[in-house]
């Protein structure tokens, strides 16, 4: 096993639960895993080496088929447990991130102004008592409610909520809550939710594309149709419409 100079196993662990057949985008980002971090160990993690039955919850959302809810508390035990890099498996990695790891290994990024998504990136060595406290959180969770209706709440709120109790302030700025630097959304999540379009700069790492298998059809069918106004439109354009010639 290799270590950064922070001590964080190279390792990049991903999700991927319901066995079924990887989407050339998923086979794509991962292949941007091995290109731009050589070196690094990539672990998948699946109903072989993880016991989708140790809480209610991921035990119900696995019966629900909803595999993502699976997998978001799953990737919290992982880093608590074995420590290293978790992404999702639509981050397509820009540039390597050696060398914000050698300053810290503990990271997570912005996906708006005021939340942190996980799923984009985050990174941790074992133990980490913030991680142990969203464990214990989800560990009171239930994903089929007593109505049979299904919490779908996001990883991005649960984890924002608990940031939030530990002094995070939001704002998109980089800042410190307890061991983790949370970067700002142009580093790790450059996509402007407002124009369903990336906005990379000189800092971008990475791109969350989003695949969203939770979503319903008609969200992700509603993001398309917002995306492909503003490439006609063009960007400014289109956002000066939409914010009713405010730009």
């Amino acid at each position: 096993m290799e270590y950064t100079a922070k001590g964080l196993p190279k390792v990049i662990h991903y999700c991927w639960f319901g066995r079924g057949e990887k989407s050339p985008l998923i086979q794509r980002c991962i292949a941007t895993w091995r290109e731009k971090m050589p070196g690094w160990e990539i672990q998948e993690w699946n109903e072989d080496n993880f016991n989708v039955e140790s809480i209610p919850y991921t035990a119900e959302a696995y019966g629900a088929k909803k595999y993502a809810f699976v997998a978001d508390y799953a990737r919290f035990w992982i880093l608590y447990h074995f420590g290293g890099v978790c992404l999702c498996t639509d981050v397509e990695l820009l540039r390597p991130v050696d060398d914000l790891l050698d300053e810290t290994p503990y990271l997570m990024g912005f996906e708006l102004r005021d939340t942190i998504n996980p799923g984009s990136i985050i990174s941790a060595l074992p133990g980490d008592e913030l991680l142990g406290e969203l464990l214990e959180d989800y560990a009171k969770l239930h994903f089929v409610q007593e109505d049979g209706s299904l919490n779908t709440k996001t990883i991005v709120a649960y984890t924002t909520e608990m940031l939030r109790r530990h002094g995070f302030t939001g704002g998109n700025r980089m800042q410190q809550v307890g061991n983790f630097v949370l970067y700002p959304s142009e580093y790790f999540c450059p996509f402007e939710h407002e124009t369903q379009m990336v906005v990379k700069t000189e800092n971008t790492r990475s791109i969350h594309h989003f695949s969203a298998t939770w979503s319903p059809w008609w969200r992700k069918a509603r993001f398309r149709a917002i995306g492909l106004a503003a490439r006609l439109l063009g960007r400014e354009r289109y956002l000066a419409l939409a914010r009713g010639g405010q730009t």
